[in-house]
């Protein structure tokens, strides 16, 4: 369906309230919490939808935070956390003030990816907003949040702690089905990073069948199965990489390429199979062998961040060793104007690419 300008105007200027069967509901809110959202249509009619059926709540945004959406849209994060947190101080209703706050945090997040004091600063932040916000629809995804920076600042025994409270407070409080599982994908995230590999790599396999298995039930409600297939690559890169960590790049070669062969493998994941492969290529001196798969991944296949910048690093280091200056400054150039905050933009640069 193609919607006039009159009715984006209409429907920005009301909450959205996304349902696990794929469908929207649109209105005002009368109330949200941890329980449910209750909006308010045109006729003063009040619709209920119960948490274990909705899978986002964007609540009505006001020019401020149309203005900060748009500033970390284009990677200006002063300008969106300054002004996310003018929309949070200047907010009339409460839930407005908690979901500017958060998204305040979520962009000092954003930001440390590039300058990482930016995450001690997000946790205080997010340790502030739980506290006042206990009973928010948002609690779970600032927790989130919060065991994410948690993790990077490497306190890792906290985030897995956070992720395991918060699976158990998904279970108890019957939330919609995706909070636990995204709670353990995070949980392993930070296992990875605090060097615990192999504890990840036993989580990762279970939650490989859980989550693959909700993807392929026909009777998994729409949205929620798209959500599944997008923690499903994420779990498939994760699983990848722990195994990188236990047993080394090589031992990771087959893992890949099973997935690399795979017909029913996702785009993202087949890009990620495809650079595990070239990595392996790398370190048994196959430089040109890695830079054609290198240079496949940039060219054919769908941009991810969690994999086209690390591409587009190796590939322009691949070409600067095989003396091909042209391409690496190719790579690098679309590397650091696609992706300027990356970690791997910030090596490449560190490093003369």
């Amino acid at each position: 369906m193609i919607l006039s300008s009159i009715s984006l105007v209409l429907f920005a200027a009301q909450a959205r309230v996304d349902l696990l069967d794929g469908s929207n509901a649109f209105g005002k809110i009368s109330s949200v919490d941890i329980n449910a959202v209750v909006l308010v249509d045109s006729d003063d009619n009040e619709s209920t939808y119960n948490n274990d059926e909705v899978l986002e709540v964007i609540p009505a945004l006001s020019a401020l935070m149309r203005q900060a959406e748009a500033a970390a849209g284009n990677l200006d994060f002063m300008n969106a956390a300054n002004g996310f947190a003018e929309a949070a101080a200047k907010a009339e209703q409460p839930w407005m003030q908690a979901y500017a706050e958060l998204r305040n945090a979520e962009v000092l997040i954003s930001w440390a990816a590039s300058e990482s004091s930016h995450y001690s600063e997000a946790i205080d932040m997010l340790n502030s907003w739980v506290a006042n916000n206990s009973d928010s629809f948002w609690l779970p995804r600032a927790q989130m949040a919060m065991a994410s920076a948690m993790a990077h600042t490497g306190d890792v025994d906290g985030a897995t702690s956070l992720m395991s409270s918060l699976s158990d407070m998904a279970f108890e409080k019957n939330l919609a089905r995706h909070i636990e599982l995204q709670a353990n994908v995070i949980r392993c995230q930070a296992f990875l990073l605090g060097d615990q590999a192999q504890v990840a790599q036993s989580r990762l396999n279970s939650l490989n069948d859980k989550i693959g298995a909700m993807v392929r039930d026909n009777e998994t409600p729409a949205a929620l199965r798209t959500k599944a297939r997008e923690l499903h690559t994420t779990v498939q890169i994760l699983s990848g990489q722990a195994i990188q960590s236990t047993d080394g790049i090589q031992a990771a070669q087959s893992y890949w390429q099973s997935l690399a062969d795979n017909s029913s493998t996702s785009p993202v994941v087949r890009s990620a199979a495809w650079l595990g492969l070239a990595e392996a290529a790398i370190e048994s001196g196959k430089l040109r062998a890695a830079q054609l798969q290198l240079a496949k991944i940039v060219a054919t296949m769908p941009a991810s961040p969690s994999v086209t910048p690390q591409a587009l690093y190796h590939l322009a280091s691949v070409s600067a060793q095989l003396n091909d200056a042209k391409s690496s400054r190719s790579a690098s150039n679309r590397l650091n104007f696609t992706y300027p905050n990356s970690s791997w933009a910030i090596k490449a640069t560190s490093e003369g690419l």
